[in-house]
């Protein structure tokens, strides 16, 4: 009896290392990207935001793959991928992540800062995608409305992080708007905290100015995306946030906008459930959504 509770177990764990995808490296342009890939069907990629690695995406990965090929990666400088981050380039290492695992036209879905690269992807590379999803979606260029209210965080982040280190740094965000709805306890706030100590801030630490490779996301061209497109927030996102989105998604020809319940701007982790039943409905949408006519 002890021998087999022992292979089941065994049986069990190996089932869940296969369903979280093993860690691959793919070397572009002298930059090794960790990337993991599973499932079979047509394809989805995912990018992590600010502070995170592919482990953000710990319960939408797996279950995707039930149904489509996905695929997940630490962006340029963060994670266990190498190089500075650099924003300008992230369309880019996307393009040539594609390129070499022989992935078209995917369903994009990128979470806070990886929304803003999935955006400036749309719209340097617009031919190469399938479906947009942007997801707690900082501002574009232009916005015309500063992040200074109760919820912004400190103009002079990367200051702190130089002069008084990296613990003086995550010391701002205890308490702060950008955790609310996380649940005490729970494996998804474990997942966070985990993310967020292993952060290196190398974006922060970094004094090299970006290398302009595409331009930043401008306001005024968000009418150029035609690709059916999600954007998706908690119900307990930030203020200003929530304004990006509605914006987004009223200037955004193919756009529909989703509010999931009782989770923040980790929504994805804090209610995993609700928000994966949101994204896969999208995703299994055949026909591209209805142009609203009053846009």
């Amino acid at each position: 009896m002890k021998r087999s509770l022992f292979y089941f177990w065994c049986l069990a764990l190996f089932a869940s290392t296969i369903l979280q995808g093993q860690d691959k490296f793919l070397s572009i342009d002298g930059v090794s990207f960790r990337y993991q890939i599973s499932g079979d069907g047509a394809p989805v990629v995912l990018i992590h935001g600010w502070g995170n690695s592919l482990e953000s995406w710990h319960y939408l990965f797996p279950e995707l793959a039930d149904e489509y090929t996905v695929v997940r990666y630490d962006r340029r400088g963060f994670g266990k991928s190498g190089g500075i981050p650099d924003l300008s380039l992230d369309p880019i290492d996307l393009k040539n992540l594609m390129n070499s695992l022989n992935i078209e036209k995917p369903v994009v879905i990128g979470h806070s800062q990886g929304a803003e690269s999935a955006l400036r992807f749309a719209l340097a590379f617009p031919e190469l995608l399938g479906k947009l999803v942007l997801f707690g979606c900082s501002a574009p260029e232009g916005f015309g409305l500063a992040w200074n209210g109760p919820d912004a965080l400190p103009a002079n982040l990367a200051q702190i992080a130089r002069e008084e280190g990296l613990d003086s740094m995550r010391t701002l965000f205890r308490g702060h708007p950008i955790g609310k709805g996380a649940v005490a306890g729970s494996e998804g706030l474990e997942i966070m905290r985990s993310m967020f100590y292993s952060y290196d801030a190398r974006d922060l630490l970094n004094t090299t100015p970006s290398v302009n490779a595409t331009p930043p996301a401008d306001i005024s061209r968000l009418s150029e995306i035609a690709v059916p497109t999600l954007v998706i927030t908690g119900e307990l996102e930030m203020p200003y946030f929530k304004i990006v989105a509605d914006a987004l998604a009223y200037g955004i020809k193919n756009a529909e906008r989703v509010v999931v319940a009782g989770g923040g701007h980790s929504v994805h982790l804090q209610q995993p459930a609700q928000f994966n039943y949101a994204l896969k409905q999208f995703i299994s949408k055949n026909s591209p959504l209805e142009t609203n006519d009053d846009k």
